[in-house]
């Protein structure tokens, strides 16, 4: 009997919104039936990508669709987890396979993945999409436990600057779901978390590096995006970083947000600051790497202990 187009229609359509998968139980509701689906894989129109998970062939291939289609062939409750949760919230780079947390004493054996049996609580979980993934939080807690100090760091405030968790959800987070101390990468997380403790904020990641390095050299926390004001109370600069009883503040230089049209403004916000009896230092993102660290921290030195 010939298959209504209809039916090819809707799984198509289905299949396009999920990255091209689909599951045989899906199929079924758009009106397949087993004997269908045998027909289409054998002409070469769906194939199977993983147990319980089809693909229409030649659909387009991406990190995310893998992601995707490895959730679903995981038993219910699977979630995208680790450093593949924290790439699709834009804080890293994809791994080569994804990784994704079953539900503890699954027998789950799931190809072209990385298995993580682990409990995820509903505060835990959340998606990007159609893809179910551990929450941010709950995410760098599991990366923490495979990545090195730099790599958890850039995560941590990729995550921060972003905004999609806090210094005060992520301490919570570890609370709940590491209560026992001892569990790999928490101590390492918790001390990523230093540079975004109650009080400090950061508006990129470099700027949070930037107090990253002033901790690593044993200067004096300074105060984040700092309001320096006139005799008035008038606020006539804001500094990414302040140490406001020395008078001493640092000023990031990006082209996000300190690009050519706003040279200007900034020249006339330090006049002011340093009419004011302020001293700025400007740092860019060659200071922030390790050849280019020495002039930085020695500038910053000098006048720390000239004003104190």
């Amino acid at each position: 009997m010939r298959l209504d187009p209809a039916i090819d229609r809707r799984t198509a359509r289905f299949a396009e919104r999920h990255f091209g998968f689909f599951t045989p139980d899906e199929a079924y509701g758009f009106g397949h039936t087993p004997d269908s689906l045998r027909t289409r894989r054998r002409h070469g129109v769906y194939e199977w990508h993983a147990p319980g998970v089809l693909r229409v062939a030649g659909a387009p291939r991406s990190w995310q669709g893998d992601t995707y289609a490895a959730v679903r062939a995981g038993p219910p409750g699977t979630a995208a987890s680790s450093l593949t949760a924290c790439a699709l919230f834009g804080a890293g780079t994809p791994s080569l396979l994804p990784h994704i947390a079953v539900p503890r004493g699954s027998n789950a054996r799931i190809p072209k993945a990385r298995v993580h049996q682990s409990t995820i609580a509903a505060i835990d979980r959340t998606r990007i999409g159609v893809i179910p993934v551990t929450a941010p939080a709950r995410s760098l807690i599991d990366a923490a436990a495979t990545v090195g100090r730099d790599q958890l760091c850039e995560k941590v405030d990729a995550m921060l600057t972003a905004g999609l968790t806090t210094h005060d959800g992520i301490v919570a987070a570890v609370r709940r779901i590491a209560p026992v101390p001892g569990r790999k990468g928490v101590p390492a997380l918790l001390s990523a978390l230093e540079v975004w403790a109650p009080g400090l904020t950061h508006d990129s990641v470099a700027e949070a590096r930037l107090f990253r390095l002033l901790r690593q050299w044993g200067f004096p926390t300074p105060a984040a995006l700092y309001p320096i004001r006139d005799r008035t109370g008038t606020v006539v600069c804001e500094a990414d970083a302040a140490w406001p009883a020395l008078l001493v503040a640092l000023d990031y230089d990006s082209a996000r947000h300190h690009g050519p049209r706003r040279d200007e403004v900034d020249e006339r916000r330090h006049a002011a600051a340093e009419a004011l009896g302020w001293t700025f230092v400007s740092v860019d993102k060659l200071d922030l790497r390790p050849g280019g660290q020495a002039r930085f921290r020695a500038e910053v030195g000098r006048l720390l202990r000239r004003a104190a």
